[in-house]
């Protein structure tokens, strides 16, 4: 092996690990040869670098190293890390030690780490504009020709391990005023690309840089030179960067609005994904766009739909209202990807709407109507929205013979949960929503989900399937039964669908009649009213009317006579007469009656209202009746009739606050079945969604 005074200087062009291996290699020669002064010296240096000590570091270089070409090798020493002095001294902020340095031996300048980064590389992640990069670029243009631009050039394009270039990293730490630097220094390499295929226009139009933007396209795109890599405008929709920016991209090349990336997805793809108002208002108006389909063959208008967005829905029909008939390759429209992705908010706008009335019942290219892909991918609320809908067609049979509802049937008996299925949508890295239709090609069969197959392959095998999955999902028939006979109860427990109809007219007349009747009995009380006044009034040995305590004309007669019981009179008579006005109240006051909650309220109402005037009747017999053994009987009458009473009042309440708890917890269930572990969710999902589609069919 050569002594270190011997060995070579590195070039730009040998890579890392050669450059690793050559250091290794040479701390073994000086470990062997006991060379340990050059490995004292190297540390020394090392620290003065480090620390920015200029001149220690320069006076060492000039006594102990009086040979150029000793100085020359052992500044061009390398660290574990593979980086220079230089390196060491710019990552370290002693911007004037590095100069010092590479006056000694200039092509320390283009000298890479272990990660491929020149000083210039690490100046621009430092965003030091004023010393460090200026330094550098001064020393690379060098002291005696300030128009030899060469290394210049040299050093503002080379790459590191990345593919990124001095104006990538810069760019990628958001140092504008580096950027500003470096883009004047050399125009050309702000449209080289790196290993993802970005520019350095890319990175600006992604965070929104508009002067960088402005610069790049007056110094380079302006000059012919062509935009390569991912387009910007991507980066700009992406970002979700302001109007200024989109204008300034657009305007750079012809044919940048028909850019496409590698899946075929235009810019207005990719804005209608992520929910970018702004940009779909901005690229809407070429309604070209609108009738692009990428290469899973969807358009704009569908990725939309995969992620409910309603406002872009709107804007994209706003510019192209015949969108909404447009069909990907596996033949659904609009209202089938937002059913089988899920999205109840886009679903429920779309039954509102009577211009989209015509996608409820069409069919796919495997006869599957949006129902009944929103019950093949378990999407209960959907499926809700679907149901209680009149205008859709339950008996719609798909291509294997199947209605919507009937899926979910048979699949119960097959399989409690969906575990195993192909999402409908992806989620890439940079935001953008990838739609992945499992019908793209009809006859392969091997790409569906487990419930697909069921629904597409024929033949016996099919059993078998069926069998398998029901044992590792139901394990025992009790569980099953279990299950069943809590469905049927809560079915057994829900309000008949047309109950407020059938019975709103009906509570209006009763609530009415209760409220006159109990009127009445407030201003003709049982026993009468005294006609004048009175003060000598009497009955057995009980005086009413004295002339301290006088009966004045138009009085309760009870009232004199039997205060305590005519007050419990009273009081029953006028919560029967609040209660029934409030039930006509919540009739007539415009409230949404078809909410659970406003029916529970009309119902405890009602039992209210009826109790109250149960016992004012029974008030006002103990007032009339004579204290004789006909009233002692009543007495036990009025006992079990009041017993009898409660008891059912006590079922009839409870029914009804049996399904008020019902739909909360239903409310509740969809709310926080995420925090169940997955596999018990699905099978109680799965059980009581078909119980709920049963019920309903029966309904209807």
């Amino acid at each position: 092996m050569e002594p270190l005074t011997n060995r070579e200087v590195p070039t730009v062009t040998e890579l890392p690990s050669q450059e690793m291996e050559a250091h290794h290699q040479i701390q073994d020669s000086e470990e062997t040869d006991g060379d340990a002064d050059n490995l004292l010296l190297y540390q020394q240096l090392y620290s003065y670098a480090t620390q920015g000590k200029t001149n220690k570091f320069h006076d060492t270089i000039e006594k102990k190293l009086r040979d150029p070409n000793t100085r020359v090798q052992f500044l061009s020493r390398r660290s574990p890390q593979n980086n220079t002095f230089v390196h060491i001294a710019v990552s370290s902020g002693h911007v004037e030690l590095a100069a010092k340095i590479l006056q000694q031996h200039k092509p320390l300048l283009l000298e890479k780490n272990f990660e491929g980064d020149t000083a210039l590389h690490i100046a621009a992640k430092a965003g030091d504009v004023d010393t460090t990069t200026n330094t550098l670029l001064r020393e690379a243009r060098g002291t005696t020709d300030v128009e030899n631009t060469g290394d210049v050039l040299t050093l503002l394009r080379m790459k590191n391990n990345e593919e990124n270039t001095a104006l990538h990293e810069t760019l990628i730490r958001g140092h504008q005023l580096v950027a500003k630097c470096l883009i004047e220094a050399d125009p050309a390499v702000s449209l080289y690309v790196n290993k993802e295929q970005k520019s350095p226009l890319y990175l600006a139009a992604e965070q929104g840089l508009v002067e960088i933007v402005k610069l790049i396209e007056e110094k380079a795109v302006k000059k012919n030179t062509k935009i390569q890599g991912k387009s910007p405008l991507f980066a700009a929709i992406l970002g979700r960067q302001k109007k200024e920016v989109l204008k300034i991209i657009s305007n750079m090349e012809a044919n940048i609005l028909n850019s496409k990336d590698e899946k075929g997805r235009t810019p207005l793809h990719c804005a209608a994904s992520i929910g970018y108002l702004e940009g779909v208002r901005f690229l809407g108006k070429r309604l070209v766009d609108s009738h692009r389909m990428d290469n899973c063959g969807n358009f704009p208008i569908h990725f939309a739909s995969s992620k409910g967005h309603v406002d872009i829905v709107k804007e994209l029909l706003l510019h192209c209202p015949d969108s909404m008939e447009l069909r990907n390759s596996s033949d659904q429209n609009i209202l089938h990807v937002a059913a089988r992705c899920g999205e109840d908010n886009l679903v429920k706008y779309f039954l509102k709407n009577v211009e989209f009335q015509m996608l409820i019942n069409q069919k796919d290219n495997r006869g599957n109507t949006p129902l009944h892909l929103a019950k093949m991918y378990h999407h209960p609320k959907v499926v809700d929205l679907f149901t209680l809908d009149r205008r859709t067609n339950l008996k719609v049979l798909n291509d294997r013979g199947m209605t919507a509802l009937g899926i979910s049937e048979s699949t119960l008996e097959t399989s409690a949960s969906y575990d195993g299925m192909i999402p409908a949508v992806k989620e890439e890295e940079n935001g953008v929503i990838q739609l992945y239709s499992s019908e793209q090609n009809p006859r392969d069969s091997s790409s569906l989900p487990e419930l697909d197959q069921i629904l597409v392959e024929p033949g016996p095998g099919m059993e078998t399937k069926r069998t398998t999955a029901a044992a590792g999902q139901i394990q025992t028939k009790a569980v099953a039964t279990a299950w069943w006979l809590i469905n049927r109860l809560v079915n057994c427990l829900e309000y008949p669908r047309t109950w407020l109809e059938d019975t709103r007219g009906m509570l209006m007349i009763v609530a009415t009649m209760i409220s006159t009747t109990t009127f009445e009995a407030a201003v003709n009380p049982p026993g009468g009213v005294w006609q004048d006044n009175k003060i000598n009034s009497s009955a057995g040995n009980a005086t009413y009317c004295t002339d301290d305590k006088i009966c004045l004309a138009g009085t309760s007669v009870a009232g004199s006579g039997f205060p305590k019981d005519f007050l419990e009179f009273v009081i029953h008579n006028t919560i029967s007469y609040i209660s029934s006005l409030s039930v006509t109240l919540l009739l007539v006051g415009g409230f949404p009656l078809r909410n659970r909650v406003i029916m529970w309220l009309l119902s405890m109402a009602m039992c209210l209202t009826l109790t109250s005037m149960a016992l004012t009747y029974i008030h006002a017999l103990i007032i009339v009746f004579p204290n004789t053994e006909i009233y002692k009987s009543y007495e036990k009458i009025s006992q079990i009739s009041i017993v009898v009473w409660v008891t059912l009042l006590g079922i009839i309440a409870a029914i009804h606050t049996i399904r008020l708890i019902i739909w909360l917890v239903r409310k509740l269930w969809g709310r926080f079945k995420h925090k169940i572990p997955k596999s018990l969710r699905n099978v109680i999902d799965s059980l009581v969604d078909s119980s709920r589609a049963r019920h309903r069919t029966k309904k209807f």
